[in-house]
């Protein structure tokens, strides 16, 4: 009598008798891509950013280029990029064990920066109201790059455009003693330039700026390079090798996470490379490249 009462109460309110415990929520999702729903089988879901995936459901993954990134209410992140059948308890399974807090951290901000309903107009407002400090100005070269950034000893891309045709650029880093420390020509409109090889004082600030050959008022303006204390860049290094161990190798999930540390940093050079892979990875996932659009507006590569 006890279990028909109880049971009739659940058909009365429509309340289910078993309550459901929420294992991931989808980020991003391209192709064709269903769920099986654990608590009533024959109930079928499309897979959409933002749905809610229960335990004991079942993914169905059809095509293969279809991709589905996951974050669990940890704030562990998986992903699916091949076509079948997944279990919730074969996913949360493989996901990353152990301490993972600082991708937790990072996890966290990169969800709610994608699903935020106001991500499209209220960053790109507060990017065009002036809030970031822009190198261009109105200079001919536009080095792509805000004003003031943060490099670490690792190789970075630096890139710029120019209004005029120019056949040979020159990338000058001088010390604020206007000491010439680093120069190098190239006829393309970017450069590779490996800091670790350079003797940069940890602490110090540095200037970089494009200019024409055999034209130097033609250049850019300058770009305040930040140089990390020591330990300052031992924190980074050994945060970067932690992100490493904490997200799914090869990834464009993890790819993302690594992308969102570096920024919050102010270390753009280096969060560039990881927003690219991820896009690579995933070229058909609209959100990546959204923020990474976003990104680089941010220093002022799009206008």
């Amino acid at each position: 009598m006890r279990l028909i009462i109880t049971l009739f109460i659940g058909i009365l309110f429509g309340q289910p008798l078993f309550a459901q415990d929420t294992v991931f929520s989808v980020l991003a999702v391209n192709g064709t891509c269903m769920i099986q729903r654990g608590a009533n089988p024959d109930e079928f879901v499309r897979v959409e950013s933002k749905i809610k995936i229960y335990q004991h459901d079942k993914i169905i993954v059809t095509g293969s280029s279809s991709y589905i990134g996951l974050v669990a209410p940890s704030g562990k992140v998986a992903e699916i990029t091949k076509s079948g059948v997944f279990a919730t308890e074969d996913l949360m399974a493989e996901l990353v064990t152990g301490n993972v807090s600082l991708a937790n951290e990072y996890t966290r901000l990169m969800v709610s920066n994608l699903t935020s309903e106001k991500f499209d107009q209220a960053k790109y407002n507060m990017y065009a109201g002036g809030s970031i400090d822009r190198s261009s100005g109105e200079k001919s070269i536009q080095i792509f790059l805000p004003a003031n950034t943060k490099i670490s000893d690792e190789a970075s891309l630096i890139s710029w455009d120019s209004k005029k045709s120019i056949s040979n650029y020159q990338v000058s880093i001088t010390n604020l003693y206007e000491e010439v420390v680093f120069s190098a020509n190239t006829v393309e409109k970017s450069l590779m330039i490996d800091f670790s090889s350079i003797d940069l004082l940890p602490g110090h600030v540095y200037r970089v700026q494009v200019s024409e050959v055999g034209n130097p008022s033609n250049k850019s303006n300058e770009v305040a390079l930040q140089v990390p204390t020591r330990s300052d860049l031992a924190k980074f290094q050994t945060d970067l090798k932690m992100l490493q161990t904490e997200v799914p190798k090869n990834s464009a999930i993890g790819d993302m996470v690594m992308a969102t540390y570096l920024e919050e940093q102010g270390l753009f050079l280096q969060a560039i490379p990881y927003y690219r892979s991820a896009i690579n990875k995933e070229p058909k996932i609209v959100e990546y490249k959204h923020a990474y659009d976003v990104f680089l507006y941010k220093i002022g590569l799009e206008n």
